[in-house]
């Protein structure tokens, strides 16, 4: 029988990283460096894999981690916007030098390829109705500043030590083991939880901010699909192309719960971007195409059902 590949996921027990551990098991032997910050070690619980508790700035320890590891998936890393701007010179220690921490390791150790998660937070705010690989990067914020430098460390490395490398931007991600709690949480659990419970949902600005939900299940298969392909391009936005407003995704989870919570209107948060959609065409040609359920996977949610397995790409 043919040796599994050895793989190594940082951040894999978090949200995201746990649904990509979970599919990668099926094929790899697969490495977890999560200093489990914001992750949890349940996410993982009864997934064949080996999970090393510890920073990616410990050098000794991420050496251990990406010896013989032919891929990295680096998901590592501060992940919210709001406490980037809040804190940001820990947002640029976790986010830049955490990864240039990655990428020394995995040129040492003779890694071909790097997978990293980018964010839809390099564009800013753009007249384009929906946002291109072409577009230029106009960040806002220090997440998204830091987001756009490690693509840039990563072409770098490219062109310095042949390590190849893929950023893939992700838009707004959702699905299971997403936390609802803390000022920083994402907006769908959070917004899920406080109507379960018909508490007030409170909504920043008017309301008519559009973003582009895409489910955790296709986000995996995109980060295992861009490890697969020969030729995956330097950078690919991973979204639906269709958008939804912050006060419609209200009203549809207060309906899909059946609560009697109020919607609450605050002033608009600082960094926040007015509208963020995905030109999906880059992906769809690779294969790719999220399907927009945003409403049936609400209704998962709220029913404890949904399985990280049950969107496909």
């Amino acid at each position: 029988m043919k040796a599994k590949k050895r793989v190594l996921v940082t951040g894999g027990a978090g949200f995201i990283g746990s649904h990509l551990v979970e599919l990668l098991v099926e094929t790899h032997s697969v490495v977890v460096l999560d200093d489990l910050s914001s992750g949890d070690s349940s996410n993982l619980s009864g997934v064949k894999c080996r999970l090393i508790n510890g920073s990616i700035l410990d050098k000794e320890l991420l050496r251990d981690a990406v010896d013989s590891c032919d891929l990295v998936f680096h998901l590592a890393g501060m992940t919210s916007v709001a406490k980037a701007n809040a804190h940001p010179s820990d947002c640029v220690n976790e986010n830049l030098m955490g990864l240039i921490s990655v990428l020394e390791a995995s040129v040492r150790s003779g890694v071909s390829k790097i997978i990293f998660a980018s964010s839809s937070a390099v564009y800013g705010s753009s007249e384009a109705r929906a946002h291109s690989e072409v577009d230029r990067p106009l960040p806002e914020s220090v997440y998204g500043m830091s987001k756009l430098a490690g693509e840039n460390l990563l072409r770098s490395f490219q062109v310095a030590h042949g390590l190849l490398g893929t950023s893939l931007r992700l838009f707004n991600v959702y699905g299971p083991r997403q936390n609802p709690e803390g000022d920083y949480a994402s907006v769908i659990p959070k917004f899920v939880k406080l109507a379960q419970n018909d508490q007030s949902l409170v909504i920043h600005g008017d309301g008519e901010q559009t973003r582009d939900f895409i489910h955790v299940a296709d986000v995996a298969m995109a980060f295992h699909e861009a490890a697969k392909s020969e030729n995956c391009p330097p950078v690919m936005n991973v979204g639906t192309g269709t958008g939804c407003s912050v006060l419609q995704l209200a009203r549809e989870i207060v309906g899909v719960t059946g609560s009697s919570s109020q919607l609450v209107y605050h002033d608009p948060r600082k960094g926040d971007v007015r509208d963020s959609l995905a030109d999906t065409t880059l992906l769809n040609r690779f294969g790719m195409n999220p399907q927009v359920e945003l409403k049936k996977r609400l209704e998962e949610m709220c029913r404890g059902g949904d399985s990280p397995a049950s969107s496909q790409s």
